[in-house]
């Protein structure tokens, strides 16, 4: 085993050690109970916060023994591989197990209803009635651990142990290494506050610089961090730009030292953000906003519309929009500083950059977050392109969001 894997597979096992999620959830005492099998979990939700928590719990070493679920249709299939059940059901064949409640925006009126139906209110519970355990929920994001549960974004140290290996030697300093190992530790424990929060105060750089989440502190730090030295006349495309909050942080950085900016290409394909995006860039010169998508490919495809979570998709989106590549849109443009937040389409998005990125060779901010290898998969592809750029890994978020790969020549 290299050793990378080993140091990864030594602050795993202490994370899960330190796992606090069930404790934190049901009381210690019930915790012995659960891990010694002596009572069993049944998850109250049948549903994608449910299916987060079932395995939340399972990571912890806590499978929950079913679903049940308020849908009469649900009853007697199956979720996640383990049966779903309904009310009646849950009282006569569980009366003494735990019920944990994971349907957002309901606790109360299922926890009613079981205590109507006879379940014991003692036996019930829920993260919302836990400020910690709903903190740690919501800032991890339904829409971030989807992504953890999703096919082949899964870390699999046995098959990913060589690229895991290659990617971490090519990180440049100390701080990249830790984070590196320390991030991809964290995903593979499970749900644990203390490990969560160990990991924020360390590598957060909103937290160590004292920026504030609403007011845009993840956008500031992409540009204000111990790597990117901004310089007059920068170029930035912006990918994934949202509202408009990336590009207005990158405006007022250069401001505030004193720099002017040369132009800011803008690419957002959702058409509400999009229209958001041209209100919000409108006071600014040269800032040029595009509706496309950032890909490998200029064509029409499958998106899925919701908010910050808009993502392009092979099936299942809500629209058709358009993409392009940088290579294409931007050809004959000078180009200094990329970065790109595409919701998982950062690999894509830098074969549709190669020309660009070779022959200019810009400084480039990654996002690293959507799916949990491309922590080393995009370190790998950026090397590829361009085998002397300086890699680091950084932390841009308050929350596990906005890891990023940065590259500089």
């Amino acid at each position: 085993m290299k050793k990378v894997i080993s140091d990864i597979v030594e602050i795993r096992d202490r994370y899960r050690r330190e796992a606090d999620l069930v404790s934190c959830l049901f009381g210690c005492r019930n915790r012995e109970d659960l891990i010694r099998g002596k009572r069993s979990v049944v998850v109250y939700g049948a549903g994608a916060a449910g299916r987060e928590m079932f395995f939340q719990l399972e990571l912890s070493g806590c499978r929950p023994i079913c679903f049940c679920d308020s849908d009469p249709a649900r009853a007697g299939s199956s979720y996640c591989d383990v049966p779903v059940i309904g009310s009646e059901e849950l009282v006569k064949r569980h009366p003494s197990d735990i019920v944990l409640v994971a349907a957002m925006g309901h606790t109360e009126e299922i926890r009613c209803h079981l205590r109507e139906i006879g379940f014991p209110a003692n036996q019930v519970f829920s993260i919302s009635r836990n400020p910690r355990l709903h903190r740690l929920y919501v800032e991890n994001g339904m829409r971030y651990l989807d992504h953890i549960h999703s096919g082949n974004s899964l870390i699999d140290l046995g098959r990913d142990e060589q690229e895991i290996h290659d990617a971490y030697n090519l990180l440049c300093d100390k701080k990249s290494r830790d984070l590196f190992v320390k991030r991809i530790a964290l995903l593979l424990a499970g749900a644990s506050y203390a490990a969560f929060s160990e990991f924020l105060c360390e590598f957060s750089e909103p937290i160590r610089q004292g920026l504030v989440p609403q007011i845009g502190g993840e956008s500031f730090a992409y540009f204000k961090n111990d790597i990117i030295a901004l310089k007059q006349n920068e170029v930035l495309v912006d990918g994934g730009a949202y509202d408009g909050d990336s590009a207005n942080a990158f405006i007022e950085t250069c401001k505030a030292r004193g720099l002017k900016y040369g132009k800011v290409f803008c690419f957002e394909p959702e058409p509400v953000n999009f229209q958001r995006l041209k209100t919000n860039t409108a006071p600014f010169p040269d800032v040029i906003c595009y509706p496309y998508g950032l890909s490998d490919c200029v064509a029409t495809r499958s998106f899925l519309s919701e908010g910050m979570g808009s993502r392009l998709k092979d099936v299942g989106g809500t629209i058709q929009v358009e993409t392009t590549t940088i290579d294409h849109c931007l050809s004959g443009e000078r180009i200094s500083l990329i970065k790109l937040d595409v919701e998982g389409a950062e690999m894509a998005t830098l074969r549709g950059a190669e020309t660009t990125i070779k022959e200019q060779r810009p400084a480039l901010i990654v996002s690293a977050y959507h799916r949990n290898v491309d922590i080393f998969k995009l370190v790998l592809r950026i090397h590829e392109l361009v085998s002397d750029y300086k890699i680091y890994v950084r932390h841009c978020g308050h929350s596990l969001y906005d890891t990023v790969i940065i590259a500089v020549a």
